[in-house]
């Protein structure tokens, strides 16, 4: 059985909110950018108020829009001690 949208777009947001460094990070949201353009292309209207709900029902209260959330940190500083 295939991924269903939904599902596709809820482990891409989570790509993005669990990378572990800014690069990942970056990398994970152009990705997702790219692939929610390319849906809305084929005529898919995304629920992105749902992404949001799926953090909310599953008890994660942090800022957020679409799903992304505008508290992201990384988890470990990148090499050379930078962030």
């Amino acid at each position: 059985m295939s991924e269903s949208i939904h599902d596709q777009h809820i482990r891409l947001v989570r790509a993005v909110n669990e990378a572990p460094d800014a690069v990942s990070h970056q990398q994970a949201d152009h990705y997702l950018t790219g692939w929610r353009d390319g849906v809305r292309a084929a005529g898919i209207v995304l629920d992105l108020l749902g992404m949001d709900l799926h953090y909310m029902n599953a008890g994660v209260n942090r800022p957020m829009c679409c799903g992304i959330w505008l508290d992201w940190t990384p988890a470990a500083p990148a090499k050379g001690g930078q962030a």
